[in-house]
């Protein structure tokens, strides 16, 4: 592929496909599913200041990370993770915010223009010292305030809810009002928006084929493209890290999904 510019929006499930896409993006290969550690499993360093650590060497020097994460901390002020991939010989820009639907805000310690130079890790010493320069809860402003000011400019805007559903719920893309709200902020940014479906969890097999979730088919409805992962109710126990996490071969099998999908948008980018 060459020529991307992507923005991956969504939970720990979307991370690790990210990581497998711009894996794939720098070596030319998926990641392989025997590797040990694996930048698949986030508990294979230790810490998640040694995953990041070791995420951004291994995508060295295309990634930046504006990442931090302490101990098992679920304080917002204390949780998130911020991507961004950019690789000039092909011209590839991919871009992965964690965002947990309503429940955290999207913060940044970075202008967006300024995502692409060249930072350090954050880590426990410093996090105190470190300016918050975005911080909201609402998806459209962070899309208008931040995402809209990406250099270069992203193309495509693929977005998901994951399972936090009833967490805020009247400023997160359950709400009819904000999936209006954020599919007309990604049409103003000049973006394609791509609703990207929530996979399903672990045993989810045991109850037979999935049917999509209201709030899910509208806003397949009312994105430009509805990237479908529902049929992941047929993937079997041993392809799961835990109830909802996967293993590899699978996060290959949504970015194989997700090329075919960029594809028939744009012949240009292969």
């Amino acid at each position: 592929p060459k020529d991307l510019r992507v923005v991956i929006v969504g939970d720990s499930l979307t991370r690790y496909q990210y990581l497998s896409l711009v894996y794939f993006l720098k070596f030319g290969r998926w990641i392989d599913p025997r590797a040990r550690p694996s930048l698949m499993q986030n508990n294979h360093y230790g810490t998640w200041v040694g995953f990041y650590n070791a995420s951004k060497t291994v995508l060295q020097p295309f990634e930046q990370c504006d990442c931090y994460r302490n101990g098992r901390s679920r304080r917002y002020e204390r949780v998130f993770e911020n991507r961004f991939f950019l690789e000039p010989d092909r011209n590839n820009a991919v871009t992965y915010i964690q965002k947990f639907a309503a429940k955290f805000p999207f913060r940044s310690h970075w202008r967006a223009a300024d995502a692409h130079q060249t930072h350090a890790l954050i880590t426990n010493n410093d996090i105190a010292e470190r300016d918050v320069l975005v911080d909201t809860l609402r998806w459209s402003e962070f899309i208008r305030d931040f995402i809209a000011r990406l250099e270069p400019p992203p193309k495509i805007f693929i977005f998901n809810q994951g399972l936090w559903n009833l967490t805020g719920y009247d400023i997160g893309p359950a709400h009819p009002e904000v999936q209006r709200e954020i599919i007309d902020a990604i049409a103003e940014a000049g973006m394609i928006s791509v609703y990207k479906t929530t996979t399903k969890e672990n045993g989810a097999v045991e109850s037979g084929p999935a049917t999509m979730d209201d709030y899910e088919q509208q806003l397949c409805d009312m994105a430009d493209y509805c990237y479908d992962l529902s049929w992941t109710w047929m993937v079997p126990q041993k392809y799961y890290m835990d109830e909802v996490h996967f293993v590899e071969p699978i996060y290959s099998w949504f970015n194989i999904q997700l090329l075919e999908l960029l594809y028939s948008i744009s012949e240009d980018i292969f």
